[in-house]
């Protein structure tokens, strides 16, 4: 998939126009959940881990005393969080979720850190969503 579709997919988060933010996180869990069953790329903050820069760790910030990894809508919205110290690139969805489910401990996803259009996906809800739909 190409920046701009991949931008395209997610775009519908940057613009959303829900009336809360439990909507918002819905709207993102469905949008999660498609990619994951689609193997679909996401935008992620990451720093490498060797000096070939074939190897990376996804980044994550803390909420609630646990993990939240961080995610972007497009590389405009990485620009936008003025993250510095990082790198962002296109990652499998499906890759990024199942490596975060072992991890420990997890809060979930953040999109956009530090954006008006921020949002949290909480892994337990996350979690509860998948085993629904």
């Amino acid at each position: 998939m190409s920046n701009n579709s991949c931008e395209e997919y997610w775009k519908s988060l940057e613009s959303s126009s829900v009336p809360n933010e439990m909507a918002k996180m819905g709207q993102a869990m469905k949008l999660l959940i498609q990619a994951y069953k689609e193997d679909l790329p996401v935008y992620v903050a990451c720093q490498y881990t060797n000096a070939e820069g074939t190897e990376a760790k996804q980044l994550y910030s803390e909420v609630q005393g646990k993990r939240a990894y961080l995610c972007f809508t497009s590389r405009k919205k990485f620009l936008e969080s003025g993250m510095n110290d990082a790198e962002c690139e296109q990652i499998s969805t499906r890759t990024m979720v199942d490596n975060v489910m072992s991890k420990s401990p997890v809060f979930g996803f953040v999109f956009n850190l530090r954006c008006g259009d921020m949002t949290l996906i909480p892994m337990e809800l996350l979690i509860g969503y998948m085993l629904g739909s």
